[in-house]
C-alpha cells in the first residue's frame, strides 16, 4: 500500500511512500506546539464536537447500499484528527454542510 503526500513543491522529491516508511506524526515542541484540545460540547446530553471545515467527500459502498461521507477537521483539534464521516452524523451542522454541497454541486 501507498500512499500519496502533499509535499511542498521545493522538495522536488516523488511524493509517493510505502506505508511501510510512513508513521503517525506527533506534535512536540520542536516541531509545534502540543494545545489540550477542547472538550465535547453536551447537546441533549450527548457529547458533539464542533466542525470547522468540511475537506472533501467520498461516497462508501455500493450505489444501492452505499452512502455519503465527509472529511471533517474539528474545531480546536491538529489535521491527524481530521476523520471521514458518514452524513448522518453531521445533523446538527447543517448550515456548514448545506454550504459545503452548494459549493460541490452535491444538492
Amino acid at each position: 500500500m501507498t500512499y500519496e503526500l502533499k509535499l511542498p513543491s521545493k522538495w522536488k522529491i516523488h511524493n509517493k511512500f510505502h506505508a511501510s516508511l510512513l508513521m503517525k506524526a506527533t506534535e512536540n515542541n520542536i516541531y509545534g506546539k502540543h494545545h489540550a484540545e477542547p472538550p465535547p460540547t453536551l447537546v441533549s446530553e450527548e457529547e458533539e464536537y464542533e466542525i470547522e471545515a468540511i475537506l472533501n467527500h467520498r461516497y462508501q459502498g455500493t450505489r444501492s447500499r452505499g452512502h455519503q461521507e465527509y472529511l471533517i477537521h474539528w474545531s480546536g483539534y491538529s489535521a491527524t484528527e481530521d476523520s471521514w464521516e458518514p452524513e448522518g452524523n453531521l445533523e446538527n451542522s447543517n448550515e456548514i454542510l448545506l454550504e459545503y454541497k452548494r459549493l460541490h454541486g452535491l444538492s
